[in-house]
C-alpha cells in the first residue's frame, strides 16, 4: 500500500487541480456557461479545506482552538476557492483569445463579479476568525487538505504537519482581513472626493485615500500577525508535541 508521503500521491494532489481546470476549460467551449464551468474548480478547491475545517471543530480536544481553526479554514476555503475560479477564468479567456474558439461573452464580467462578491464574503469570514483569535488567543497554522493527508485521524497531525515544511495559509486569510477593508475604506473616500464640488481642486489626491489606507494597514498588519500566526504547527498544536517524561525511580536513577 502506498503511503500518503509517496511520490505517487504527491503527484495526485498536484494532477488533481490541473485536471478540474482542464474539464472546466472544456466545460466552457461544450456549453458556452463561463460562470458553471468557472464554478466548478471553485467548488473543488474549497471543499477540501472546508472539510478540514468542520473535522477540526469536532475532533480537537482543546474547543476554543478547534472552534478558531474552525473560522481560519472556512476563510481559507474561500480564497482558495476564489483563487481557483478566477485563474480558471483567465485561462479560459486566454484559451479561446489564442485559438479563435470563442470570443469571452459578457458572462465573463458577470463571473468576475460573482468572485468578486466571493472574495469580500471571504474577507468577512477572515475578519470573524482574526477577531476569534485575538479574543482566544490562539495562534494557527492553516494546511488546507489537513484531514485527507491525515485520514481523518486527529493523532496523526503530529507526524503529518512536519513530515515536510508547509506554508501556513493563515497568511492569506489575515492579509484579506486587513488589506480588503484598508482599501475599500480608501476607495469610498477618493469616490467621495472625486464625487464632491471640489473634485476639480483635489483632483490631484484623489488616490491619496487609497494609499493612505494601503499604508496605514501595513503596521496593523504586523501586530496582528505576531500575534496569532503560527511560525511552525507545532506553535498550533504544542500539546501533540510534548515528549512523554521518561519513568525515574524513588532514588533518581533512570531505569535500564
Amino acid at each position: 500500500m502506498l503511503s500518503r508521503f509517496s511520490p505517487a500521491i504527491q503527484s495526485h494532489r498536484i494532477a488533481v487541480p490541473v485536471v478540474v481546470v482542464a474539464i472546466a476549460v472544456w466545460l466552457y467551449f461544450a456549453t458556452g456557461n463561463l460562470l458553471a464551468s468557472a464554478s466548478l474548480p471553485y467548488f473543488a478547491e474549497a471543499w477540501p479545506t472546508t472539510r478540514t475545517a468542520f473535522w477540526l471543530r469536532s475532533s480537537d480536544p482543546i474547543r476554543r482552538r478547534g472552534r478558531t481553526l474552525f473560522w481560519f479554514y472556512l476563510a481559507a476555503a474561500g480564497w482558495r476557492a476564489a483563487t481557483s475560479a478566477f485563474m480558471a477564468a483567465i485561462a479560459i479567456a486566454i484559451i479561446g483569445d489564442i485559438a479563435d474558439l470563442r470570443r469571452p461573452p459578457a458572462a465573463f464580467e458577470h463571473s468576475m463579479a460573482v468572485m468578486l462578491i466571493g472574495l469580500f464574503a471571504t474577507t468577512l469570514l477572515g475578519i470573524v476568525a482574526v477577531a476569534i483569535s485575538v479574543a482566544r488567543r490562539v495562534p494557527v497554522f492553516v494546511i488546507p487538505t489537513l484531514y485527507g493527508r491525515c485520514g481523518g485521524d486527529f493523532s496523526l497531525v503530529n507526524p503529518t504537519s512536519i513530515s515536510r515544511r508547509y506554508f501556513n495559509y493563515a497568511v492569506f486569510v489575515l492579509t484579506l482581513s486587513v488589506f480588503v477593508p484598508a482599501l475599500l475604506i480608501g476607495t469610498i473616500v477618493a469616490a467621495v472626493i472625486a464625487n464632491s464640488a471640489l473634485a476639480p481642486t483635489l483632483k490631484v489626491f484623489t488616490l491619496v485615500p487609497i494609499l493612505l489606507g494601503l499604508v496605514a494597514a501595513i503596521p496593523v498588519y504586523g501586530f496582528l500577525s505576531s500575534r496569532i500566526i503560527a511560525p511552525t504547527p507545532i506553535h498550533c498544536w504544542p500539546d501533540l508535541f510534548l515528549l512523554p517524561t521518561p519513568p525515574q525511580s524513588k532514588n533518581g536513577i533512570d531505569p535500564v
